[in-house]
């Protein structure tokens, strides 16, 4: 869907672009459920394929002002005000009610301009504008006319090929089908290799780092790729012995140890028996151990730590210390809705000094917007329109084309000289994620169900595992459970010397770890 996004929306494109082409020093974010090497061709192939209608439309408007002593310039008033019509409108689905009159308004003032246009074109005079102009000759007038229909003709190919596109490379069965041309999943490897050594370059670094568990980040967004965060867990609680028992160490390694097989359960169905039919999505739970590492102080982007052997090494060094810009994390992600939806936690627990600290860092990744996964139905439909439907159709978006063209135009120059100067620079962290830039803003409400489902297992597998694995090892837990269930609640833990206030949304949990507190948790452990 994203590949879509590129065709639709010029303004995605050029973030696509910019990100993942022209500035290459950058590492590219993480992108779970969607692959960065198609969106980058994609979006590339549809800028080269725009800059050329773009070119086209300009040569047409220079030429038939030529041939016509630049009397295809009345044409621009009209073109102007419906074309200020769709921007005043917006991209909306629904639009605000003052956006919709401001567009009625400009789109009869084009159509009346039109109108107006007509005579004069013909050397006629219109309210004393434009007498003495009987000598224009009828070649030039009929050029004159011709031309938005000769503007319409490009933009019904242009529309005519993205349907194409649409139908056959990013529909669900083109895109799924082996060999669906240079983009599909059975030519990728092909479109790779025709590309210039900047294309090749950028995407091998590409498909090196948006899957990688090696994370480069910069610091003022690490998270940067898995969606928007929801509310982080963050408790810390003090180990004290189980009476009657010689607690054992506890340290990171031991506590993940415990961890994963609980949640690799899981991917287990409840039912007994049969469990092929089930088809929920955490089933297929990933986990996975992951570093994040700051890009500071790198002299290249290619110097980079990258391969198992860095990981395996930034790992063993991570994963006990409560480092500040190296962080380890256990990624549990869940990914439903076809690819669409995508639940991740950042799992970290930390031990020193007798105090265990568990963070539990949410995300959700939002669908891509739904005009991009309209887009097939809407080619369709335009294919199969009448002869008037699609006239009017086409006609209505020549005046957008033709004011967007010297911008298309525009924007592609400066982005060429912005690739070509950044060859030296400094390797950065991502800025934004593609997938993120995609994304609606609300989640749909069956959507926004189960994202709260996988969420809520995930953090009770958690927290009932970190309780057990403290109770094996011969360690109090009832603070913990309290602190669970307030911080589960919505609550916010204030830590004093006489305990712990737990304040949330009805919820409010007060403890006082006095003595006889103290001895009451150990009975309830013992």
């Amino acid at each position: 869907m994203l590949c879509v996004g590129v065709y639709r929306d010029p303004s995605f494109r050029a973030a696509v672009i910019d990100e993942l082409y022209v500035c290459e020093e950058r590492f590219v974010a993480p992108s779970p459920g969607a692959d960065m090497v198609y969106v980058l061709a994609h979006a590339l192939r549809a800028r080269r394929v725009e800059a050329g209608f773009a070119a086209l439309t300009l040569v047409l408007w220079g030429g038939f002002g030529f041939f016509t002593q630049g009397l295809v310039l009345l044409w621009l008033v009209p073109l102007a005000l419906v074309a200020l019509s769709e921007v005043a409108r917006g991209q909306a689905p629904r639009a605000a009610p003052h956006r919709v009159v401001s567009a009625g308004v400009l789109t009869l003032c084009g159509a009346f301009a039109a109108l107006l246009t007509v005579p004069l074109l013909a050397g006629g005079e219109l309210w004393g504008w434009g007498a003495g102009r009987d000598d224009v000759p009828g070649g030039q007038t009929f050029l004159a006319l011709l031309l938005p229909f000769v503007l319409a003709e490009v933009v019904d190919l242009r529309w005519r090929w993205l349907a194409a596109v649409l139908h056959r490379e990013l529909s669900v069965e083109g895109f799924g089908r082996p060999g669906a041309g240079s983009f599909g999943p059975g030519g990728a490897g092909v479109l790779v290799h025709r590309g210039n050594d900047r294309f090749r370059r950028v995407t091998r670094r590409i498909e090196e780092e948006q899957h990688a568990p090696l994370v480069m980040y910069r610091p003022e967004n690490p998270f940067c790729g898995v969606g928007v965060p929801n509310e982080p867990w963050s408790l810390s609680v003090e180990l004290r012995p189980r009476e009657g028992h010689v607690p054992g160490p506890v340290d990171n390694r031991a506590i993940l140890r415990h961890l994963v097989p609980t949640l690799e359960r899981l991917r287990t169905p409840s039912t007994l028996g049969e469990t092929d039919g089930v088809r929920d999505r955490l089933r297929l739970l990933e986990i996975e151990e992951v570093v994040f590492l700051p890009v500071e102080g790198l002299p290249h982007r290619d110097v980079g730590p990258r391969g198992s052997g860095a990981f395996e090494q930034h790992r063993t060094h991570a994963v006990e210390e409560g480092g500040e810009a190296r962080r380890y994390y256990l990624r549990i992600s869940v990914v439903g809705w076809d690819g669409q939806l995508v639940v991740t936690v950042f799992v970290r627990v930390h031990t020193q000094g007798g105090i265990l600290v568990l963070e539990l860092v949410p995300f959700t990744l939002h669908p891509v917007k739904a005009a991009y996964r309209t887009a097939d139905r809407e080619a369709q439909e335009w294919r199969r329109g009448g002869p008037w439907d699609r006239a009017s159709w086409v006609f209505q978006r020549v005046p957008g084309a033709t004011l967007a063209a010297p911008v298309t135009l525009l924007r592609h120059y400066v982005a060429t000289l912005r690739a070509a100067g950044r060859s030296r620079a400094l390797p950065d962290g991502p800025a934004v994620s593609v997938r993120e830039l995609g994304s609606d803003a609300e989640l749909p409400p069956f959507q926004a169900m189960d994202a709260q489902r996988y969420l809520t297992s995930i953090k009770e597998r958690v927290a009932t595992e970190v309780r057990q694995s403290l109770y094996e090892a011969g360690w109090q837990t009832g603070e913990f459970e309290r602190k669970v269930v307030s911080v589960a609640s919505g609550g916010i833990f204030i830590e004093s010397a006489h305990g712990a206030v737990g304040i949330g949304d009805g919820n409010t949990v007060t403890t006082h770890m006095s003595g006889e507190q103290s001895a009451q948790d150990e009975q309830e452990d013992a």
